[in-house]
């Protein structure tokens, strides 16, 4: 006789303790197990469906919200939301290939043509007009800073030809007989020569030929300035010469600015300043008396006054202005 499952249901209301017993049994045969199975799967497929529709309906959302659009209606059927996103991936793909493909002249390019085809149109021609004007002040300006850039070098470099160069002029011996006003022509054109004619090579002074070549003495060594300035004759003409046969012809001995020669057997002593190393009577004073201190004279000395009174005269320090402001 086939056992019902009703009866079995009352069977284990009457006796609960028989579960205990009988569900192994019950769990390990087929049909069981298939029922099992079977509601588990279709629980199963519910949730799915149910998260799998979720999800979908969230990438719907936001494709919404960024794009503004949902996936279309073709041929009578719902775009599927995968499809929809493997269409905007590709479209995202082929705009950054474009972007990647375009360079800097090719875009210079694009914005020269739009410029060219605002200023036909009439609309852009004012935006040339400015970008031509302020193009043009640049250049101007650019031009002025080079100028200047140029000057500044050029001021730099005669300031440091003019150190030695002036140095070695300190030391020309006039004839005493040679007018101030000869003096300074000399010196003047002097100066201005040795500036035309030397140029600053790894930081030192040479002098230069017409071949571009540096002067060299007779010891092969580049021309010192002092060399460079005996060699002018206008300053031969108006200096002074050893005086071999008078008994005099000793070199001159240079103390300090103070210069001593043999004229006819007879020392002469001149205090010889730089030209331009005052500007005022006062400045005058400093360095005269600098000069003479540096030589070994003191004020003690009958020489001191004398020296400096006759490179006032010398000078002319009377026109200078009692002090620079």
């Amino acid at each position: 006789m086939e056992v019902t499952q009703q009866q079995i249901i009352e069977a284990l209301t009457k006796n609960p303790d028989w579960i205990g017993g009988v569900m192994p049994t019950i769990q390990e045969s087929e049909v069981v197990q298939k029922l099992i199975n079977n509601k588990a799967t279709a629980i199963y497929q519910s949730k799915i469906d149910d998260e799998v529709k979720a999800i979908h309906t969230q990438y719907d959302n936001d494709l919404f919200e960024i794009l503004g659009e949902r996936p279309e209606n073709k041929d009578g059927k719902k775009q599927k939301t995968y499809d929809k996103l493997k269409e905007v991936y590709s479209e995202l793909k082929t705009l950054r290939e474009t972007k990647d493909s375009l360079n800097k002249d090719a875009k210079v390019k694009e914005l020269q043509d739009q410029i060219e085809t605002l200023k036909n149109e009439g609309g852009g021609k004012h935006i040339q007009e400015q970008f031509d004007q302020a193009k043009l002040k640049w250049e101007q300006r650019e031009s002025e800073l080079n100028t200047k850039i140029e000057e500044l070098g050029s001021e730099r470099t005669k300031f440091l030809k003019e150190g030695p160069i002036n140095e070695a002029l300190a030391q020309i011996k006039f004839t005493p007989e040679t007018p101030e006003s000869v003096k300074q022509m000399v010196l003047n054109s002097a100066k201005s020569e040795l500036i035309n004619k030397s140029e600053l090579r790894d930081g030192k002074l040479v002098f230069v030929g017409e071949d571009g070549k540096v002067e060299m003495n007779s010891k092969y060594e580049p021309k010192s300035a002092i060399e460079r300035v005996m060699e002018m004759e206008a300053v031969k003409d108006i200096s002074l010469k050893d005086d071999k046969n008078k008994g005099g012809g000793a070199e001159p001995n240079i103390q300090g600015g103070v210069i001593t020669t043999s004229v006819e057997g007879k020392d002469v002593k001149k205090l010889n300043l730089p030209e331009g190393s005052f500007k005022s009577k006062a400045q005058f004073i400093k360095v005269a008396e600098k000069a003479l201190t540096d030589a070994g004279f003191t004020v003690r000395d009958k020489e001191w006054t004398t020296l400096k009174d006759q490179a006032y005269k010398d000078h002319k320090v009377s026109e200078l202005p009692t002090s620079v402001q």
